[in-house]
């Protein structure tokens, strides 16, 4: 018999498939999922992921592609500043549809290369636009860490009811924003569309900054 080579995978074949294994991440959260808890939603045991994922980091990295597999870029002729809101939204519906999301994006080792078919197809988008390569590919960074950013923080609004104590902060530090800010809190806590009332209005301020034609002084490498 020949002996298992180093990283070669041994025993029976896996009665499940990789589609199960990140669904059953995506349905338990991408930012919370422990591969004793995919495995037991699978129905079977831990040590049998690893035929397929060697850790939980390659995992996230196939959840990372099956959110964008899910979530395709469309081509549109419209203009190039309503081509950034399209992004602006997209970026931030995305994140809304898969809580834990925004935390992943920033904590995950170079999440950009599970993108990189995504971002050729929005590259694609903006040729003949009028604005240059390097100008877009700056726009949609600035634009897209508005909206994933402030994703994340409003998840901090989104406290779980039984969370008694995280709920006595939330209360007190409410209490502290509406004596200086009140129309922000009213904003966060009325509005029916958080992406209009936060992120629209910053993304409308980068696209007029470049209609008035400034543009980034970005570093010759």
């Amino acid at each position: 018999m020949t002996p298992a080579g180093p990283g070669r995978k041994t025993g029976p074949k896996p009665k499940f498939s990789t589609h199960d294994v990140v669904d059953a991440a995506l349905s338990i959260g991408i930012d919370r999922f422990t591969m004793n808890a995919v495995a037991t939603q699978v129905g079977v045991g831990a040590p049998s992921l690893y035929r397929l994922f060697a850790s939980r980091d390659d995992l996230v990295g196939a959840c990372l592609q099956e959110i964008l597999a899910r979530n395709p870029w469309q081509q549109t002729d419209l203009s190039w500043p309503d081509k950034l809101k399209r992004w602006s939204r997209y970026c931030w519906d995305v994140c809304e549809a898969y809580p834990g999301l925004a935390l992943t994006l920033y904590t995950y080792p170079f999440p950009q290369v599970h993108g990189m078919r995504l971002l050729g197809h929005v590259l694609e988008d903006f040729e003949d636009s009028g604005l240059d390569r390097d100008t877009v590919l700056y726009a949609l960074d600035f634009i897209g860490d508005t909206a994933i950013t402030l994703s994340l923080g409003l998840q901090s609004y989104r406290i779980e009811p039984r969370n008694e104590q995280r709920n006595k902060l939330l209360a007190k530090n409410r209490e502290l924003l509406e004596q200086n800010l009140p129309q922000e809190i009213t904003k966060i806590e009325q509005s029916q569309d958080l992406y209009q009332h936060t992120v629209a209005p910053k993304t409308e301020f980068i696209i007029a900054a470049l209609q008035a034609g400034i543009r980034p002084d970005i570093p010759k490498p």
